[in-house]
């Protein structure tokens, strides 16, 4: 699923945003070690988060422990960051709700 050509430009848009969201916030808590900027990801990368974009706006009520295993994560920073990609994401499904 690696060209653009075949997925929701809405779920793509979503997702560059809460990955880059998710990369604010952990330049701002001092790791600056593992998240890229959204056009240094390999495909496979911009793949994965475009899954699990896709996947909550067509499940808007799932938790971010439904793609996110929270037991897999490595750390508190990994859970953190899971969270604020989920939450990026339900912020906006919110707010397309009231439209």
């Amino acid at each position: 699923m690696s060209t653009t050509e075949s997925k929701d430009p809405g779920a793509l848009a979503l997702a560059r945003v809460a990955h880059e969201t998710t990369q604010a916030y952990r330049n701002a808590i001092g790791d600056f070690s593992t998240h890229q900027a959204w056009e240094l990801l390999t495909p496979q990368q911009q793949d994965a988060a475009y899954a699990r974009a896709f996947f909550f706006l067509n499940n808007p009520d799932a938790k971010f422990t439904a793609v996110h295993n929270a037991l897999e994560l490595a750390d508190d920073k990994e859970r953190a960051a899971a969270a604020v990609f989920h939450g990026v994401i339900r912020a906006i499904c919110r707010e397309q709700a009231r439209a």
